[in-house]
């Protein structure tokens, strides 16, 4: 009984690591981050990573989720066989983006029962040519006003004059217009103006919110997107609307 006891021992042991390991879809990574280095707005860089498939069954992909959505995510088939790859691409898209160091992530989720979710992190040092502070407009009034101006700043960074010649309004009833009407900025420097909204008066909501687009002539930069929320009181429907619902 003791011989046999033994043989089965030095048998276990000799039997290959790969015979002790689970069975199943694993998934790995060519690589779990990348730095998109300096990015200029508009640009929308692509990284691509290989996903392989070193289990014994398919691996399916179940989604590719972005921290985000200034990242966009896209991946070839979902079902990998055993021993397959697969690309998986991500675009970094700039658009409404401030300047600055980026941190984005990139969710896989698969049936790999070892790592369901694997992260991908995406670094980014984002370059703008032309901004507009503050980034978003807004003003509580206690009682209404058809006129509100916003005070502003333009920056430019690039190598030539930058010239701010128009702007429109979006998301509200009433019009938009710069003070003054042309704004010239000459490179590496700022310049004030005012952004003056005039608005009619919404009965069933205290605030309007929208975006008031500024239109420049760089070429790279040709609009800058600015969000605006202008509150009356307190943000809450009339009696009469609230016993409609």
């Amino acid at each position: 009984m003791i011989l046999v006891r033994m043989s089965l021992l030095i048998l276990l042991l000799a039997l290959p690591m790969g015979a002790w390991a689970a069975s199943g879809p694993k998934i790995k990574l060519d690589n779990e981050s990348h730095d998109y280095g300096a990015v200029q707005y508009g640009a929308n860089p692509t990284a691509q990573f290989e996903l392989t498939n070193v289990g014994d069954e398919t691996l399916v992909i179940q989604k590719v989720r972005a921290s985000c959505g200034c990242t966009k995510a896209v991946h070839g088939t979902t079902e990998v066989p055993p021993g397959g790859k697969t690309v998986i691409s991500a675009t970094y898209e700039t658009e409404g983006e401030r300047p600055g160091r980026k941190k984005k992530s990139l969710h896989i989720h698969t049936n790999d029962p070892e790592k369901p979710v694997i992260t991908v992190t995406l670094t980014a040092d984002l370059v703008r040519e032309v901004l507009v502070d503050p980034p978003a407009l807004t003003k509580k009034l206690s009682e209404f006003q058809e006129r509100i101006s916003f005070p502003a700043k333009i920056s430019n960074s690039s190598s030539r004059p930058v010239t701010l010649n128009k702007a429109e309004l979006t998301g509200a009833k009433g019009t938009v217009h710069l003070q003054p009407a042309i704004v010239v900025v000459q490179p590496g420097d700022r310049a004030p103006f005012e952004i003056i909204m005039e608005l009619t008066r919404e009965d069933r909501w205290p605030y309007q919110m929208g975006h008031v687009i500024l239109h420049t002539d760089n070429p790279v930069e040709k609009k800058v997107d600015l969000r605006y929320f202008v509150q009356v009181g307190d943000i809450k429907p009339k009696e009469e609307d609230q016993t409609k619902n």
